[in-house]
């Protein structure tokens, strides 16, 4: 990751160099270096920048625009996920609202992660589970 990489990662979260800092568990003043090229920039810290966009788009979703989410139903929390659903939607929690739309009923054990950006035109939908889409493929495949 570059000065100007790790600059337009803070100003597309609209963040300060303040939060910036404190979202990456370091000084304001040792991120300014990183920023202005006065430090080097560690791969931990691209990793770790990486994490905490995907955690911010996970939670806030991306200034309104879509995205592709991995909604996963448990029957508790302890248990291997029941299905996996593909979602787009602005945010985790509206991902898990369309899920439990689809299914039918409020869904209690339910972790939604942001994949990818999806193209901005479309609405947000539940795909399908990911069992249903690989059918579908292999369905067309066949045809």
């Amino acid at each position: 990751m570059t000065p100007q990489e790790l600059r337009d990662w803070r100003k597309s979260l609209k963040i300060t160099q303040e939060q910036a800092a404190q979202a990456l568990g370091v000084t304001e003043r040792g991120y300014f270096k990183w920023e202005n090229g006065d430090s080097p920039i560690t791969h931990r810290v691209d990793l770790a920048a990486q994490m905490y966009l995907r955690k911010h788009r996970t939670e806030h979703g991306f200034h309104g625009l879509p995205l592709l989410y991995v909604v996963r139903l448990y029957e508790n929390p302890d248990a291997k996920p029941l299905e996996h659903y593909l979602v787009i939607a602005r945010n985790e929690l509206e991902a898990g609202e369309l899920v439990s739309q689809q299914v039918g009923r409020l869904l209690v054990n339910v972790r939604s992660e942001a994949v990818a950006e999806a193209p901005t035109d479309l609405q947000p939908r539940v795909i399908g589970t990911i069992g249903q889409i690989a059918h579908q493929r292999l369905f067309k495949k066949a045809g």
